[in-house]
């Protein structure tokens, strides 16, 4: 059976020959091997609950990738693939592949993804077994079966968040200034088209060969893809290819919120320390301080503040970064994790000159997040009588006042601590 896996996978590689892949394509070449995962996907996609998205990637149009996609397509039905462009509303692209999976195509190829790749939709379309989709112009939800390969390709594409580990690439470099214009040998698409069925059978004999030879160095699964990574991935390997899981570990190196997180976090632990707690307002503030002639004093941490929360007259959004690193809590970047301390909620009772007590109470009672916010309201509401007795009270709790400052504080600290 191992021999026939061989010859079957030899069938099937020889089709990317000619493609230039950018790590040489060698037999131990990852790009290749996510080629080849990307030509025996779809073929067994019906026997996996999900499969991760197949990006091929390159810096110019005319390298090859929609060609890639055509041989996947080719294989699986007979046709060349049916791709949805993509647009740069996230909204948009969103409505495209809602049709798409309504359509119940068997690949759904975004074609010409030139920008940062990411959404809620795309992840779900990636992982889930079953969607829920609502139609165009209805109201009514429809229940959906995933049983879809999803194929992509970009001009330097980026990866983001949740994307990152759903995704597997292949990366295509013809180096040179004008890809489309190279000679070709052979014609793949045209070998596809006359001896599908030979292909077919190829890759379903890779598949089985593995199975029946009882799943030699099966491979740790995947997370979310272990029927994948079972028949496809682990295949591969075996037979003495690379792993395409590798490839998530470049992808991730790109990813726009990762970067952000070790920005922030590196420029914070640089520039204001480690062990300190912060509200929102506070980092603003020590992040636009400024020395006598106006040069900042702290530089890389206004940047990284204003790459993540700038507002329209070009200043730190104190909402949009308080939404940032509250979405950030616990999270490691750069070596450093981000703990994000809720306060306990207290009930603070003052009494105030003037003002006549309330029922049971001897003055006026608010629960506030700390006893600063408490100062602060108390300055806004009483500006001519400051409180001459303070209680506290703590209650298991949390309060949120977003009017009022921030409902926690937050630190860097590095990891492990």
């Amino acid at each position: 059976m191992a021999k026939d896996a061989e010859a079957a996978l030899w069938m099937i590689d020889m089709l990317l020959d000619e493609f230039p892949f950018r790590d040489g394509g060698k037999r131990e070449s990852v790009d290749r091997a996510v080629a080849l995962s990307e030509l025996l996907t779809p073929v067994l996609r019906g026997a996996m609950p999900a499969a991760p998205m197949h990006l091929a990637n390159a810096p110019q149009p005319g390298t090859g990738k929609s060609y890639l996609a055509d041989l996947a397509s080719g294989i699986a039905t007979g046709e060349r693939c049916a791709v949805v462009a993509f647009s740069p509303n996230p909204e948009e692209t969103e409505k495209r592949l809602n049709g798409s999976a309504l359509a119940g195509h068997p690949i759904i190829g975004l074609d010409n993804a030139s920008g940062t790749i990411e959404g809620d939709l795309l992840c779900q379309m990636t992982e889930r077994p079953l969607l829920q989709l609502r139609p165009l112009g209805t109201s009514k939800m429809v229940r959906t079966p995933i049983t879809y390969t999803v194929l992509s390709n970009g001009n330097n594409a980026v990866v983001a968040a949740d994307m990152v580990r759903r995704t597997i690439e292949c990366r295509l470099d013809a180096n040179m200034e004008s890809p489309e214009t190279r000679i070709f040998r052979g014609s793949p698409l045209i070998a596809v088209t006359r001896h599908r069925g030979a292909y077919i059978a190829a890759c379903l004999t890779i598949a089985r060969a593995y199975l029946c030879a009882g799943k030699p160095g099966r491979l740790p699964a995947l997370a979310s893809y272990e029927a994948w990574s079972d028949l496809v991935r682990s295949s591969l390997v075996w037979l003495g290819r690379a792993d395409p899981v590798a490839s998530i570990s470049s992808l991730r190196s790109f990813d726009p919120a990762r970067q952000a997180r070790a920005a922030v976090f590196n420029a914070w632990a640089g520039e204001l320390g480690t062990g300190g707690a912060y509200l929102t307002a506070e980092l603003i503030s020590r992040a636009n301080d400024q020395e006598p002639f106006g040069v900042s004093l702290r530089p890389a941490l206004r940047a990284a503040f204003l790459d993540i929360g700038r507002d329209r007259r070009g200043e730190i959004d104190a909402t949009r970064l308080g939404r940032w690193l509250g979405k950030t809590e616990n999270n490691i970047a750069a070596g450093f994790r981000n703990p994000f301390q809720r306060f306990h909620s207290m009930r603070l009772c003052s009494r105030c000159a003037g003002r006549p007590a309330r029922g049971n109470d001897s003055g006026d009672r608010r629960v506030f997040s700390s006893d600063r916010l408490f100062r602060i309201w108390h300055r806004a509401a009483h500006p001519t009588s400051p409180p001459q007795h303070l209680s506290v009270r703590c209650y298991n709790q949390t309060e949120t006042l977003p009017r009022i400052g921030s409902a926690g504080s937050f630190d860097v600290k590095r990891f492990p601590a």
